[in-house]
């Protein structure tokens, strides 16, 4: 019963959290990191012990599946180069960059421990990525490489973790040779396994028709995709991440809409419990921590100094140097590069913050060696990388939009609205070409197809009044946006007023409850639309 309370508890702070920081636009990792500190300096809060395999095993599977829910197979593929550049290449360097200095200034820790808080460290989150772009209409292409990377660099970063944490374990000499030959079977047998459980996953939704049921199966593939990559000591998290893509690109129309509905909102929520929980929980272990460091605080400060100017300055370093080798490399072989804008890349390197997965690795590593001894330097590990994320999310994830707006990167809402209904546009057209030959195919009753045709007209005629509203330049842009945000807001009200009447209806007993619930979902959906 207690262990049920502290997790009401704890459920109750992180919808207080978010609530807060919402309230003063703050986004919800920032909020969630400022009160694990608050936390941390309350005497009467209890320290929570977690064990650190179920902390992966919980947390990790859907966290990543979760952050993936939006990203295509196309877009990775089109953004193979500078994804696999940041993903791959700058989370090694700074992986390598972080060890030789930890290693330097404490020489008592091994280097399979340097390289293990290197690891750590080293991958920006995806979720706090995807954040800052929804919020300011960064280009697609922008996002879609940000998104990328904010993927593969977890796996890249778990990857060596693993190898890392578990020489340490072991007690053996961290070998880059036979940590390549590793790193190689972990992901080709990762990837592997992601594909069998994708592909089963797919058979198995494709038979499956109610809505409920539909969604524990996806809840479940993560899992299912996991958990045996790990028993072949395989990357789980490349696993899930192949798994993701897999059903962006093929298992979309698997599903029914209805459970598609309700996933987006299930995986939200999933999400936000899981990233809010896991800086609860460092919150509550970091008085711990603390007082496990109390001796040499001083260089256990200059450790984590050091260590976040080195995550905030190598990222722009590295893009520096890819950008310039890139260049030789188009000139020595006499092409004339498309090199991107200055100005994107100044957003790059500065989208460098860090987040729930490094905390939830943190929080997974083991107690004790094989041995049985403690597992060296894990307090300063859990340590620093707090201090790295909480440096990172709150200057960088703070600073970055008003480096956006003074950079002129953001793409405005009246092109990003233009572009959401020309794509409307074109989907009703197609359908409406099809019209005849469905005729002809179904041969149902002409009261039908007069329905259809007239409810599709209709439709064509309201999406091209928006597309003309919105289409222009300049003044006349803006002004197709605002009243665009107009229009949506007189629908928002009138919908106010249906749902009022509904709910005295009800009260009234006019309508019944399964009814009541079925018009409103109704409304709901209208209100999603924009009232379109």
């Amino acid at each position: 019963m207690t262990d049920l309370k502290l997790v009401l508890a704890l459920l109750a702070v992180v919808a207080f959290l978010a609530t807060v920081g919402r309230r003063y636009s703050i986004p919800d990792p920032i909020s969630f990191a400022l009160g694990g500190i608050a936390l941390a300096l309350i005497p009467a809060m209890p320290q929570v012990a977690l064990s650190p395999e179920m902390v992966l095993v919980v947390f990790l599977p859907p966290l990543i599946y979760a952050a993936a829910q939006d990203t295509s197979w196309a877009e990775v593929k089109q953004n193979a180069e500078p994804i696999l550049l940041l993903a791959v290449g700058l989370v090694l360097f700074t992986m390598g960059a972080v060890a030789a200095a930890v290693h330097a200034l404490v020489p008592e820790m091994s280097w399979a421990a340097a390289f293990t808080l290197g690891a750590i460290v080293s991958p920006p989150d995806a979720v706090a990525a995807k954040a800052v772009a929804d919020t300011m209409r960064l280009p697609r292409r922008l996002v879609a490489v940000l998104e990328g990377e904010g993927l593969v660099n977890d796996a890249t970063a778990l990857v060596a973790f693993k190898i890392a944490s578990g020489a340490v374990v072991a007690g053996s000499s961290f070998r880059p040779g036979q940590g390549i030959a590793q790193f190689t079977y972990t992901a080709l047998i990762g990837i592997a396994v992601g594909l069998v459980v994708g592909w089963i996953g797919r058979f198995i939704l494709s038979r499956v028709d109610e809505p409920a049921a539909e969604n524990t199966i996806i809840l479940l593939l993560p899992f299912a995709a996991y958990l045996p990559a790990e028993e072949l000591h395989a990357s789980g998290v490349l696993a899930v991440l192949t798994l993701a893509l897999y059903h962006s690109q093929f298992g979309f129309l698997s599903t029914s809409h209805t459970s598609r509905l309700q996933s987006r909102s299930l995986w939200e929520m999933i999400d936000f419990i899981l990233t809010g929980l896991s800086f609860v929980l460092m919150g509550l272990q970091l008085r711990a921590v603390v007082q496990d460091l109390s001796h040499h605080r001083q260089m256990h400060l200059l450790v984590t100094g050091v260590v976040c100017f080195l995550v905030v300055a190598v990222r722009p370093l590295w893009i520096l140097l890819v950008s310039l080798a890139n260049r030789a490399v188009y000139r020595l072989k006499g092409k004339s590069g498309n090199p991107p804008p200055k100005r994107s890349l100044v957003i790059v390197a500065w989208s460098g913050m860090r987040g729930v997965v490094s905390l939830a690795v943190a929080l997974s590593l083991p107690l004790t060696t094989a041995t049985g001894q403690p597992f060296p330097g894990r307090s300063l590990i859990i340590f620093v990388t707090f201090g790295v994320i909480l440096v990172t999310l709150v200057g960088q994830g703070l600073t970055l939009p008003f480096l956006i707006r003074r950079l002129r990167v953001g793409v405005s809402e009246s092109k990003s609205q233009l572009t959401e209904v020309s794509a409307q546009l074109h989907l009703a057209r197609l359908s409406y070409d099809h019209i005849d030959d469905l005729q002809k195919e179904l041969n149902p009753p002409a009261e039908i197809v007069d329905r259809v045709r007239s409810f599709w007209e209709g439709r064509l005629e309201k999406l091209n009044r928006q597309r003309e509203i919105l289409d222009g330049d300049g003044e006349l842009q803006e002004d197709g946006a605002r009243l665009h945000t107009l229009l949506s807001e007189f629908a928002g009200r009138l919908i106010n007023i249906e749902e009022t009447e509904l709910q005295r209806m009800r009260d009234a007993g006019e309508v019944e409850s399964p009814m009541a619930r079925g018009i409103q979902q109704r409304l709901d959906l209208m209100r999603m639309r924009g009232g379109k």
